[in-house]
């Protein structure tokens, strides 16, 4: 049985370095675009596939896609 859940994802670390001219200073380590939407799918409890995407509609296009490909 498939189903999926799509959450908005907040990183549970941040991970930093020290700016080596100012050591108080400090800065992150990658400077991406955030991708705040989570999307998994689950097959009999277990997980399928998952990702990440920038709008909760983004999202569901990718989910819908996926489901109807896996369950053909």
């Amino acid at each position: 049985m498939l189903f999926h859940e799509i959450e908005e994802y907040v990183p549970k670390i941040k991970k930093v370095f020290y700016n080596n001219r100012n050591p108080k200073k400090l800065e992150p380590i990658f400077k991406l675009d955030p991708m705040p939407f989570k999307w998994t799918i689950y097959n009999n409890g277990e997980i399928a596939t998952y990702g990440y995407c920038h709008s909760r509609i983004q999202a569901e296009e990718i989910v819908t896609r996926e489901l109807k490909d896996r369950s053909k």
